[in-house]
C-alpha cells in the first residue's frame, strides 16, 4: 500500500487558495478512509461553523482551514465554535493552514484508534 501523502498532489500546497487547500484535505481524508463533510451552502449554516468535519471511529475532527496569510485569522464566530468543540471530550479541533501539511498527514494517516496531537495545529481556546 502506498503512503497516503503520495496519493495527494502537494506540488502547490504551500501557495494555494483556501478552496484548493480544502480540496487537498478532502483528498487526503478520503485516501485515509475518513468520512469527510464540508458545508457547501454556508448561507444555510450557523455563522462560524468549521470548514471540515471528519469522522473515523472512534475519532471526530473539526478543522477550520485558512491560507498561510498571517492576516487570515478565525472570526469571532469561528472561535466560538472551535472553543465549544474543543471543550467536548474526545473531539479534536484544529486550525489548519497549508504550511501544516506534514502535521495534517500525520494526524489523518495515523494507524490505530488515536492520533498523537500535533500541538502547532490543535485549536486552543484563548
Amino acid at each position: 500500500m502506498s503512503d497516503p501523502i503520495d496519493r495527494v498532489d502537494v506540488s502547490e500546497v504551500f501557495t494555494m487558495t483556501e478552496a484548493s487547500f480544502q480540496d487537498q484535505v478532502r483528498q487526503l481524508a478520503q485516501n485515509t478512509d475518513w468520512l469527510y463533510y464540508h458545508v457547501w451552502n454556508a448561507k444555510r449554516t450557523p455563522e462560524g461553523y468549521p470548514d471540515v468535519h471528519l469522522v473515523k471511529p472512534p475519532r471526530i475532527i473539526y478543522a477550520e482551514l485558512k491560507t498561510d496569510d498571517p492576516k487570515e485569522k478565525p472570526s469571532r464566530a469561528q472561535r466560538v465554535w472551535l472553543d465549544a468543540f474543543a471543550a467536548c471530550p474526545g473531539v479534536e479541533t484544529y486550525l489548519w493552514r497549508p504550511k501544516h501539511w506534514e502535521d495534517i498527514v500525520s494526524i489523518l494517516a495515523v494507524q490505530g484508534p488515536y492520533a498523537r496531537a500535533i500541538e502547532n495545529t490543535r485549536w486552543r481556546p484563548e
